[in-house]
């Protein structure tokens, strides 16, 4: 799809980057809905960015940007609400909510979390967290 809308797709991830422990196809799946998400609600010939690094809490922080249109404060809350809306959405909100319920299933399930910031300017980003594996002492 980023090729279709010539939305150029930035990686960043951290050399040193340590492991986490899980379910390797639900993490990935769980990527690449955010980032299908991503570039889905980005215009045609504009940026989305993944940076992968390790944070000062022995985890690790995936960031996915996109210079979509800013989700406002009750998109983000109606994204992370468990409440299901049984209202048929054409409009791809409906589609977006269940990939993002699948996403937050998947980080409670591996001790993650996600947090969803907007930017009048610059667009949405989504931040994951998920627990590094302890290296052995």
């Amino acid at each position: 799809m980023a090729d279709a809308k010539h939305v150029n797709l930035q990686v960043k991830i951290a050399d040193d980057l340590a492991n986490v422990q899980g379910m390797a196809h639900s993490l990935l799946r769980m990527l690449t809905t955010l980032l299908d998400n991503a570039v889905r609600f980005t215009p045609n010939h504009r940026k989305v960015s993944l940076v992968a690094e390790e944070t000062d809490n022995h985890t690790m922080s995936i960031a996915i940007s996109d210079e979509g249109e800013p989700l406002s404060e009750a998109e983000r809350q109606a994204l992370m609400s468990e409440e299901i809306n049984r209202e048929p959405a054409w409009d791809g909100t409906h589609a977006r909510r269940l990939g993002y319920r699948y996403c937050l299933a998947v980080l409670n399930s591996h001790g993650g979390t996600l947090d969803i910031r907007a930017d009048e300017k610059e667009g949405n980003t989504v931040v994951i967290a998920l627990p590094l594996v302890a290296s052995p002492a």
